[in-house]
């Protein structure tokens, strides 16, 4: 796997599941096939041009943010309402 392409595939990986899409879900998004998200995520495969743009859209990212070989911030924890106690 090429080194952009594992950034690539890192990034697109913590921010669908940070806008908690499926990979069928974003590729509905996306008008392709779940195989091309998989391959994608899997570094097998990089999108380039077009496509790095209407993932990073689909995602409410900016393409920079797909692409940038630094990690993405930490995915922010969920909290769940402990209740009243009663």
């Amino acid at each position: 796997m090429a080194e952009m392409s594992n950034h690539i595939a890192r990034n697109l990986k913590h921010y669908r599941e940070a806008a908690g899409l499926s990979t069928v879900e974003l590729a509905e998004r996306m008008g392709c096939v779940e195989a091309c998200i998989t391959d994608f995520e899997a570094g097998k495969v990089e999108p380039r041009g077009n496509c790095a743009k209407s993932l990073a859209v689909a995602l409410g990212i900016t393409p920079d943010e797909l692409t940038r070989a630094e990690p993405p911030p930490p995915k922010p924890m969920k909290v769940t309402d402990p209740g009243d106690g009663r």
